[in-house]
């Protein structure tokens, strides 16, 4: 267009197109000067978006622990909640507004999870980064690599607390590992939780999973069978036998679900399970 205008030399040439010769009326002097047989050239035109907000996180979910990490997160970050059941007050948001977030928790029975990440790899995820919160890494981490785009980021992270345990003055622990780590906020949630003294352990999931099938499987096993068998406290007891009671109450003020979810979803508990009862025969 410049040549055609005068606004260079006209002793000048341009490389372009045969229709931009056509459209501006010069003369074509030599077709097909490249040397590559498959030459193209692209243009991508790109502007900064003002619409997200960087400090803005969204949970689906708001259960018991979803309640806790709400609590947690509020602190540094603007948070949304979605949870068809139940209401976050003031935090509530419809899913559409939650999926615009930069960071999405996802607080959900592990038996609901896949199901959760079927609804929301329908909608754009732009700029987005999935964090599950699930007790076994290995399951999730592959439904998030099946169902999330490739562009979406994925973090998994196990909170080593929950609505009973957690307390700014306990010391608490979160496992976190960066799968796809596309917009980088690994370092951003883990100074996160560093901040509020909670220490945070990276694990890839199948290291995870080899060792909760022992510390946090086998642990419900325990105290659901000693549970069920009717173990209460009695005028004589023991440390131990306290430590037992505090087993119970723990691990069984947990859903029934949630025992039956760390038993089928972690491929070692099983094996741990043999192990021990190999060692009892």
């Amino acid at each position: 267009r410049r040549l055609s205008e005068g606004k260079i030399d006209r002793t000048a040439a341009v490389v372009g197109s045969s229709y931009c010769a056509e459209l501006y009326g010069l003369n074509m002097l030599e077709k097909g000067i490249h040397d590559l047989k498959n030459n193209l050239t692209l243009f991508l035109g790109v502007e900064k978006y003002e619409g997200w907000n960087l400090k803005s996180i969204g949970i689906i979910g708001y259960g018991r622990f979803g309640t806790v990490l709400a609590d947690l997160l509020k602190k540094d970050y603007d948070v949304l909640v979605y949870d068809p059941n139940i209401s976050a007050g003031e935090l509530s948001a419809a899913l559409e507004e939650v999926l615009e977030s930069v960071i999405i928790f996802i607080a959900v029975p592990i038996s609901s999870f896949e199901k959760v990440l079927i609804n929301i790899s329908e909608y754009k995820l732009y700029n987005t980064t999935i964090i599950d919160v699930c007790s076994v890494k290995i399951y999730p981490v592959q439904i998030m690599q099946k169902y999330l785009p490739g562009h979406v980021g994925i973090i998994a992270s196990h909170p080593h607390f929950g609505p009973d345990s957690y307390s700014p003055f306990k010391e608490l622990k979160i496992t976190l590992y960066p799968v796809r780590d596309t917009y980088s906020r690994y370092d951003e949630i883990r100074d996160f939780f560093q901040k509020y003294s909670i220490r945070t352990v990276k694990l890839t999931p199948d290291e995870h999973d080899m060792m909760a099938a022992s510390s946090q499987g086998l642990t419900h096993f325990i105290g659901r069978v000693l549970n069920e068998a009717g173990v209460v406290s009695t005028q004589i007891n023991t440390l131990g036998f306290n430590d037992l009671l505090a087993v119970i109450e723990q691990t069984c003020n947990d859903s029934w679900d949630l025992f039956k979810d760390l038993q089928k979803y972690n491929p070692y508990t099983h094996i741990t399970y043999y192990y021990v009862y190999a060692y009892n025969y």
